[in-house]
């Protein structure tokens, strides 16, 4: 496969300070702090509101808004988020042709830098 079997480091620290002071923010606002910064497009029984939707036979009466049932004469249920964490995979192309480089540094060299580059930024905002 590649000619250089030996363990590297991923990131040297100067690369990890650097690292360290760049914001990572995402372009669309996350909600919750405490499970990761990425909110779940399922629904849970977080604190945190999401919506409203009718009530269908078989929900939780206690989910029951009394409050909407009283202006509107129908039954609503409330929904809460359900914060999760960010699941981060990160998947490298090791073929053959990832062993090409024409000064020095591979490929394959770019892209263990950028997986640990993209690591450690996860594992810095609470995520895995």
């Amino acid at each position: 496969m590649f000619p250089d079997h030996r363990p590297r480091s991923f990131l040297d620290h100067r690369v990890l300070s650097r690292l360290a002071a760049v914001p990572f923010c995402p372009r669309v606002p996350m909600l919750g702090t405490v499970s990761g910064r990425h909110s779940s497009p399922h629904r849970g029984s977080s604190v945190e509101f999401a919506e409203y939707r009718k009530y269908v036979p078989g929900d939780d009466l206690r989910r029951l808004d009394w409050r909407a049932f009283g202006r509107s004469d129908r039954y609503y249920v409330k929904e809460f988020e359900a914060d999760t964490n960010l699941r981060c995979c990160f998947v490298v192309d090791t073929s053959g042709s990832m062993g090409f480089g024409s000064t020095g540094i591979t490929k394959i060299d770019y892209a263990r830098r950028i997986v640990g580059a993209l690591g450690y930024l996860a594992l810095q905002q609470g995520d895995a």
